[in-house]
């Protein structure tokens, strides 16, 4: 029978001068048994407390402005799954940005501290905006743009 056992499960620990009996490896292979069954309920309660909490992607585009702006010009991006939040910042001197989230009607594009409004329209996996100048739509003519967008994991 060993004396010496592991420090977390008690498991047995055998010297070479000890007379290994079957009560022992069937006493530890319960206690691994019962260990890695606790271990698969907890993998199992923690996928299920996982599923459906808003897992996501990250994506990331550019685009360079073409100086569009008004209702009748909208810009567009569409993303290759439903995105949550889109983040869009421009290399203009101004430091332009402007955050779009899901289901919103509106953003404000940040200007140095200014806010202008830009209209939103969702759509599937693309969005949609207008204002009343290119730089309400982080759309001025040859300035580029990164995105940075947190779309939807699966569907």
């Amino acid at each position: 029978m060993s004396t010496n056992h592991t420090p977390n499960y008690q498991l047995s620990q055998w010297e070479r001068s000890d007379r290994v009996q079957m009560e022992d490896f069937n006493a530890d292979n319960a206690k691994v048994d019962a260990a890695l069954k606790a271990l698969a309920q907890t993998d199992t309660s923690h996928a299920s407390l996982l599923s459906g909490k808003g897992n996501c992607t990250l994506y990331t585009t550019s685009y360079t402005g073409d100086g569009r702006y008004g209702k009748d010009r909208p810009m567009s991006l569409s993303f290759p799954r439903k995105p949550y939040i889109i983040f869009i910042t421009g290399n203009g001197s101004r430091g332009r940005h402007m955050i779009l989230v899901q289901g919103t009607p509106e953003s404000t594009v940040e200007v140095s501290g200014d806010g202008y409004t830009s209209n939103l329209t969702w759509s599937g996996n693309s969005v949609s905006w207008w204002g009343g100048m290119a730089s309400y739509m982080m759309t001025e003519s040859g300035v580029r743009h990164q995105v940075v967008a947190l779309l939807k994991a699966d569907d």
